[in-house]
């Protein structure tokens, strides 16, 4: 029986070392990213109509903010307290706040109860270590939570950026699928 609690305790000290992680990359500079949306987000959404989304792995929120301006109502989710503290910050500016909310949360604990009409999540990372977040599995719970009609959104790296030090799994598009 203590092999279970070991292995919850170790899976916790993952996610707090990724947590971690990822605070002390946000708050080493006062913006980490470009503030752009990505790509896909805005050639792919604008004609859809808007309803509820969940953006898993927000950062300091450039694709909810985006959704938020084109009417959407947003969860967005990331490990980083000082990523969603700014995207709150910038809600609140563009006055978008009462269809925004962040949260400061781990996926591995699950994910909210949907469904939304779409989910999204641009390149977040697992990593090959035991333990390391499982993409395959999280976009799997990721659609469950996508309303009848309702759209999933993805981006994955095929190759790791530069600037992974930590050696982050790489996905192909058919290894999604499979899961």
């Amino acid at each position: 029986m203590t092999q279970p609690r070991q292995q919850h305790s170790d899976q916790q000290s993952d996610a707090a070392h990724s947590a971690s992680r990822w605070e002390e990359r946000y708050a080493s500079v006062e913006q980490l990213w470009s503030g752009r949306p990505n790509d896909w987000l805005p050639e792919l959404a604008t004609d859809w109509s808007p309803g509820t989304a969940l953006e898993i792995g927000c950062g300091e929120g450039a694709d909810v903010l985006w959704l938020a301006e084109h009417g959407w109502r947003v969860t967005g989710l990331d490990l980083s307290a000082t990523a969603v503290a700014r995207l709150s910050r910038e809600a609140e500016r563009r006055g978008v706040a009462s269809r925004v909310t962040g949260r400061v949360h781990d996926v591995e604990a699950g994910l909210p109860e949907g469904p939304f009409d779409l989910v999204t999540s641009f390149y977040v990372h697992g990593g090959p270590e035991e333990g390391s977040l499982d993409l395959v599995a999280l976009l799997s719970h990721a659609a469950a939570r996508v309303a009848p009609g309702g759209h999933l959104l993805t981006a994955v790296h095929a190759v790791n950026p530069l600037w992974h030090t930590h050696h982050a799994r790489t996905y192909t598009a058919d290894a999604l699928l499979e899961g």
